[in-house]
């Protein structure tokens, strides 16, 4: 069993929730269907598309109605790396309340991102804009 195209009709139906971002979901669903088939997709960031699938649907639902964040249930240790390549690929996350960066320069992973991302990352961090 796979991520059902009817999945999300099911989850409105049943308990009054939509899906934050379906075209996510459905780039994880063809993810899931080349995985089974054995095919190649070289072109594609897998990477990305995890995250994001992660950040952009199961994370905004724990956040709602569970209160807790996907970022911090993890294998690592410190939740610095999960956000350092959540930042480098422009991601965005619900961020911990309590979350103090130790490990990791967030200015250095936002060095490419568009300005609207920049902003969203330094106000949510709450980190000081660098001059």
């Amino acid at each position: 069993m796979g991520l059902e195209p009817s999945l999300p009709s099911v989850l409105w139906a049943t308990a009054g929730i939509k899906v934050p971002d379906i075209n996510s979901y459905r780039r994880i669903a063809a993810l899931r269907n080349q995985v089974q088939h054995f095919v190649d997709d070289r072109d594609g960031d897998v990477q990305f598309d995890c995250l994001n699938f992660i950040y952009s649907n199961i994370d905004p639902l724990l956040s709602k109605h569970f209160g807790i964040v996907a970022c911090e249930f993890h294998e690592d240790e410190f939740n610095d790396y999960v956000i350092g390549c959540l930042l480098n690929k422009q991601i965005k996350f619900t961020v911990p309340r309590d979350v103090v960066l130790h490990e990791i320069d967030p200015h250095q992973y936002l060095q490419d991102s568009s300005k609207d991302y920049k902003s969203w990352a330094y106000a949510a961090l709450n980190v000081e804009v660098p001059n």
